[in-house]
């Protein structure tokens, strides 16, 4: 009979945010961003929460996608479209979503082509921030929500075409220092960005 031990390291359980309380908990690992280091992927709170290892035993959120309100599945795949970067797939409530990681964010791949641009600078920032996005049909009218790191939403946006923010939240207080993710989401399509604030 062995000895070995483990040691618990732990992440706050009050980063998986919603409105929803946790409902299955699945979850998967495997490396998504390509660097070797694979991730955690949590569902929890109709979310999936992505966390990295900060390398000292410590963990964080580094991205939310959106989950299904009902018998949600979270699943890393290994590299569908032979690209060298796992897949996020993401099931329940009678969809499948397939996301995958891209240096400003993690996109979902939908089947046909969309020409949705979702640019965020500058990057980093200090008191202003750009949010512009472009699609298909001009004048459309989109809602972004803009996430601080441990999941908590902070901004809720709607606009057509370009969005200049201060760095204040939905209380109009200034929002410290930090890694912020801006939102837009469909039922088709998530984008996500992150952006830096560094005063």
């Amino acid at each position: 009979m062995h000895n070995e031990k483990f040691k618990s390291l732990h992440l706050s359980p009050n980063v998986f945010t919603g409105g929803s309380p946790w409902y299955g908990g699945y979850s998967d690992a495997g490396d998504l961003d390509g660097d070797g280091v694979p991730e955690i992927c949590v569902e929890a709170c109709q979310n999936v929460f992505i966390i990295k290892s900060a390398g000292d035993d410590s963990f964080y959120v580094w991205q939310i996608l959106g989950a299904n309100d009902t018998e949600p599945c979270v699943r890393v795949t290994s590299d569908l479209d032979a690209n060298g970067l796992n897949e996020v797939v993401i099931s329940g409530n009678n969809q499948t979503r397939i996301n995958e990681y891209e240096s400003a964010g993690v996109d979902v791949l939908a089947k046909a082509k969309t020409s949705l641009s979702l640019q965020v600078y500058p990057n980093p920032f200090t008191d202003k921030l750009v949010i512009s996005l472009t699609s298909q049909k001009p004048k459309s009218l989109f809602l972004l929500k803009i996430y601080d790191v441990s999941g908590h939403l902070v901004k809720s946006l709607s606009g057509s075409g370009t969005v200049i923010r201060s760095g204040n939240d939905d209380f109009n207080h200034h929002l410290p220092p930090g890694v912020y993710f801006v939102r837009f989401e469909t039922p088709q399509t998530i984008i996500t960005r992150e952006v830096v604030k560094i005063r």
